[in-house]
């Protein structure tokens, strides 16, 4: 079995980049068994444990034990791809190797890393054939997992810094689908109907910016992603000590007075809801106008955070440069994913 190592050895890509994130994984457990299960969770929406579990007052059979320290077995396996389509017949096979390794052994998951697009789903025999075994088949892309790395709470300077290197490089390997065929799902509540009347939505300034990687934003509420449209700004902006708003200088495109209005309206709208809000720094985004669309989760559960989708991948047809939302929106529209 070769080691994980900060140094590899190997000469093809993929092993290299294999080997970086099991790097990657390792220094998230070694600062943190949280991050790591933060990271888990997200990532195979489940619920993960990873480290000790501590309680008290334990009732069995014939006693109460005072205390109780647990440790629930976990086994996560990684298969790295370097195009944007898993092997089924490898993952099968994966699957049997599991079994055989940790035989009746149940909570094993195997994650399938690409570069595709986010939402892909495995062939029915393999996830049927996985779950028989107890093995959790998750595919992820590359672009998702440096995602939820840049939205972990908590993580020390030094660790965020590596974080940022390891993204740097996944992008640089050119594993992340391009920008002008993504939209970045969004998930809104109560401030659903004020970001589709006023073309904003807003987060706060700390989480990872998704114009970085998205031309598009959609907006997802009950089960659905209902409106999409295309980022032409992103902007932090605060109140100062005067209750003035004052813009940052954008983060992409250009800041006019008519985003500007429709950032101070849609503040002014969430005081309803979310008094305080021109308080801190947020990021706001303003498109482009919010096209109706039905692109239905089908699955069970609703979306557990964002998420990013490949245009061109899913709807089978590639986007014209600098397409509109509602080109964007007609693309998606009567399509599903998990």
């Amino acid at each position: 079995m070769a080691q994980v190592t900060r140094f590899p050895h190997y000469h093809q890509t993929e092993n290299v980049v294999t080997n970086h994130v099991m790097v990657m994984l390792r220094m998230l457990y070694e600062a943190s068994p949280k991050l790591l299960e933060a990271l888990l969770r997200a990532l195979c929406a489940e619920e993960v444990t990873v480290g000790p579990r501590f309680s008290q007052q334990i009732h069995g059979a014939h006693s109460v034990p005072d205390g109780l320290i647990a440790q629930d077995p976990l086994a996560v396996f990684v298969e790295t791809k370097l195009g944007s389509l898993p092997n089924p017949g490898q993952l099968a096979r994966h699957c049997q190797t599991i079994v055989d390794r940790l035989p009746g052994r149940k909570g094993s998951f195997l994650l399938s890393l690409t570069a595709g697009q986010a939402g892909l789903a495995l062939p029915g025999e393999v996830t049927d054939m996985a779950a028989a075994h107890g093995v959790t088949v998750v595919p992820v892309t590359f672009g998702e997992l440096v995602d939820q790395l840049a939205e972990l709470p908590g993580a020390d300077l030094v660790l965020r810094a590596t974080l940022q290197e390891f993204a740097d490089f996944i992008f640089a390997q050119g594993l992340v689908p391009r920008q002008s065929q993504i939209m970045v799902a969004m998930l809104t509540g109560i401030s659903w109907r004020e970001n589709l009347a006023h073309g904003v939505y807003y987060e706060p300034i700390d989480r990872s910016p998704k114009h970085a990687r998205a031309a598009f934003l959609g907006l997802y509420h009950d089960k659905q992603v209902s409106h999409v449209g295309r980022i032409v700004t992103a902007v932090g902006a605060m109140h100062d000590d005067t209750g003035e708003m004052i813009f940052d200088k954008p983060e992409s495109g250009k800041l006019d007075d008519a985003g500007r209005q429709a950032i101070r309206d849609v503040v002014a709208a969430a005081q309803a809801y979310y008094p305080g809000l021109e308080a801190s720094r947020h990021r706001y985004y303003v498109v482009d106008g919010f096209a109706p669309t039905n692109f239905r989760k089908v699955s069970g559960g609703g979306m557990m955070g964002h998420r990013y989708f490949d245009i061109e991948s899913m709807g089978g047809r590639r986007l014209p440069e600098r397409a509109t939302g509602t080109l964007a929106a007609g693309a998606l529209d009567g399509l599903t994913y998990l």
